[in-house]
């Protein structure tokens, strides 16, 4: 779910998907401590029920702290469940305060435009056919897990440990990431992931160009202009016929121009590089079903060794 994005979501629904556990920093201690009419609400997985939904009478207030501004509850969001027996959605009415999500619920909001209704989204996502795909997604994470802390010797975080020391789940996911890169540096066996990596680079890096590219464009197109206004004898006054009389060559020149500006604006965003991103991490996990079936390295050597001396052995 983390890695869901405006690509994932077809043409119809399009969505901005945020983990509550961002707003973790603004709690205090006693979170579970009722503090009468005051505060913040702060809505938990125990407060959402499949059938009745979101309970707004057994959230439990508190106080926030720090400087950010949270991403309060409005009215349409649909607070998703990620653990437990059964994955499930709900939409929830407007809040009766100033409300926050909990550490433990994933929020997602749809955005404006939307061709779907919040609670359409979360009657789809609590069918059967969607709830057997999240099991399956589950079931994979916790495979991935697995395998990954078999090689790093380190078990991986519940949400819980994260949502606790979210610095020290960060680095060992970075332990991981760099483990499956290293395994990963053959482009011949790796080709797919190779050009997932390719497609990402040139994206993020036609991103950190933008300004540049687009800013070029415009200059030389307006240094073609003007070059045909000094080239001529014309007044600015008739500016306009005077563009109609410029040469083929500059015509084609600012035509060239406009489209490359266009290409910068339309063509270059980050969403584009965001999906690119994702495109890319989802090849890299996927590599683990390879590296999972290969023999480890000593294994490989030693049968290979194996194999020689039995050679050297029948030729004696």
């Amino acid at each position: 779910m983390s890695s869901s994005s405006a690509r994932r979501s077809g043409p119809l629904l399009v969505i901005d998907l945020q983990f509550g556990k961002g707003d973790v920093e603004f709690l205090v201690a006693g979170l579970e401590r009722k503090l009468g009419t005051g505060g913040v609400l702060v809505a938990q997985m125990k407060d959402v029920d499949p059938s009745a939904g979101l309970k707004w009478e057994t959230v439990v207030r508190t106080e926030l702290t720090g400087r950010k501004e949270p991403d309060w509850l409005q009215a349409g969001d649909i607070l998703f469940v990620p653990r437990g027996q059964r994955f499930f959605a709900s939409s929830i009415g407007p809040p009766p305060g100033l409300a926050v999500c909990g550490p433990h619920l994933v929020l997602l909001r749809l955005r404006p435009g939307a061709r779907v209704t919040s609670d359409f989204l979360a009657w789809q996502i609590n069918q059967p056919p969607v709830q057997k795909q999240l099991r399956i997604a589950a079931e994979g994470t916790n495979q991935l897990h697995t395998f990954l802390a078999t090689k790093l010797g380190a078990a991986f975080p519940t949400a819980a440990q994260e949502a606790q020391e979210p610095g020290e789940a960060d680095r060992l996911y970075e332990s991981a990431t760099r483990w499956l890169l290293e395994q990963t540096r053959d482009t011949s066996k790796y080709s797919l992931l190779f050009t997932e990596n390719i497609s990402y680079g040139f994206r993020r890096n036609m991103l950190g160009m933008r300004w540049i590219g687009l800013t070029a464009a415009i200059l030389a197109a307006i240094w073609l202009v003007l070059d045909t206004v000094v080239a001529l004898p014309a007044t600015w006054a008739n500016l306009g016929g005077l563009l109609v009389a410029m040469p083929t060559g500059h015509r084609l020149g600012v035509t060239v121009c406009a489209a490359a500006a266009g290409v910068w604006i339309l063509g270059v965003s980050k969403d584009r590089v965001r999906a690119a991103a994702f495109s890319y991490a989802e090849r890299l996990v996927a590599a683990c079903e390879s590296l999972a079936d290969r023999p480890p390295a000593s294994v490989a050597q030693g049968s290979g060794a194996a194999k020689q001396n039995l050679g050297g052995a029948g030729a004696g």
